[in-house]
């Protein structure tokens, strides 16, 4: 049973995002609850799960303080799909490097297609594949710089395939005609950068992508696309989108000043939002991770997110985990990645979204056990 579990956290929580993303998603949290019987102390003592449950704690203090109504507690409730991570985790600790990069691959892969197919084909504006199209590129931002895992884990000629990841989820962030998930491809690049600047061959493609993404996009008439999507401003549609964030991104900031330590709890969030900043009506929060955190929680909110999202990074607190260049690389590009998402959308409390970064951040805890446990038996 585990096994089977084990497998359909990893094919529908890796290689079907961008295929059947909501299926895909409540099939694999399902999976993870079912495992929640096997979660044991090894898991729970992990230091990124006391990270993310030190971030939930900070939360429930901040809900405390500004009071109000039952409907400030709905952040709980939104990040509790973390709760994954542990059970993730505890089935996850025999999978290899190859087969989790493998299916990211597989994923973005496939979601690049069915994106393409959408624009090239169907003749649809922008990629989603039934996804929001900014979902939808976030989906293959995380899944395309995952894969790069195996190019850093390998040897040989076969480590370059693992680049298709990169290429083909900027591929579907054109498609997408989105900004924000360039921001996190660019920012999940860095940590890659890092982890293979000892293999020249790979810094080298790696190092080439932009320019080469950069030639296919003059090449194919795709250059004005990514340029509006960058900019915002060549479109009126863009222009207005920039125009509602800058209210959405003003008020949370003013929110944040009337209420800096606990800020004004969910409930109320919007309701002041469009009183202080004409913020549009029917919008259910400020489209900013950042902007929602920190308007409904203040400081204690952004303590709380940044726990949460950057609690991959506890993992290298093992000299262990330190040693092994897969494990810095997914500690590092993870919560770069989501940060820099979580600039211009919403994240945490997306179920979409939120399931990919259980997936990954399962795999990076069961990794780091996993070393964990074969050091403490080389050393006996």
């Amino acid at each position: 049973m585990i096994e089977a579990l084990a497998s359909t956290v990893l094919v529908s929580g890796l290689v079907f995002p961008g295929i059947a993303s909501h299926v895909a998603m409540y099939l694999t949290l399902v999976c993870l609850a079912l495992a929640l019987g096997g979660t044991g102390r090894a898991v729970l003592g992990s230091p990124v799960l006391r990270a993310m449950a030190a971030g939930a704690g900070v939360l429930v203090v901040s809900i405390l303080l500004n009071g109000g109504p039952a409907d400030n507690w709905l952040p709980l409730v939104m990040v509790l799909p973390l709760i994954g991570v542990a059970s993730g985790a505890a089935i996850l600790g025999a999978t290899p490097v190859s087969l989790f990069a493998t299916l990211c691959l597989l994923g973005v892969v496939a979601g690049f297609s069915v994106g393409a197919y959408e624009v090239l084909v169907a003749g649809e504006s922008r990629a989603g594949f039934g996804n929001n199209p900014i979902q939808y590129a976030s989906l293959m931002v995380v899944l395309g710089f995952g894969a790069l895992a195996g190019a850093i884990s390998k040897r040989g000629a076969m480590r370059f395939v693992y680049v298709l990841g990169p290429i083909c989820a900027f591929g579907a962030v054109v498609l997408s005609g989105s900004r924000g998930p360039i921001i996190a491809g660019a920012a999940m690049m860095l940590p890659a950068l890092f982890a293979v600047r000892r293999d020249r061959a790979m810094l080298a493609a790696l190092l080439a992508l932009p320019l080469a993404g950069a030639i296919a996009l003059v090449a194919t008439g795709y250059g004005d696309r990514v340029l509006a999507a960058i900019t915002g401003e060549l479109t009126s549609g863009m222009q207005e989108s920039n125009s509602v964030r800058t209210r959405m991104y003003t008020a949370a900031w003013l929110l944040f000043l009337d209420s800096p330590l606990w800020g004004h709890g969910l409930a109320d969030m919007m309701a002041l939002a469009r009183a202080v900043a004409d913020v549009p009506e029917g919008l259910e929060n400020l489209h900013s991770d950042f902007a929602n955190f920190v308007a409904a929680g203040g400081l204690l909110g952004l303590v709380a997110y940044g726990l949460m999202i950057c609690a991959p990074v506890f993992a290298l607190v093992d000299r262990a985990v330190r040693a092994d260049p897969v494990s810095v690389y997914l500690a590092l590009s993870i919560p770069m990645g989501h940060l820099a998402l979580g600039l211009t959308m919403t994240t945490l409390g997306v179920l979409t979204r939120t399931t990919l970064f259980v997936v990954v951040c399962a795999f990076l805890v069961a990794r780091a056990l996993e070393l964990v446990r074969a050091r403490g038996e080389a050393g006996r």
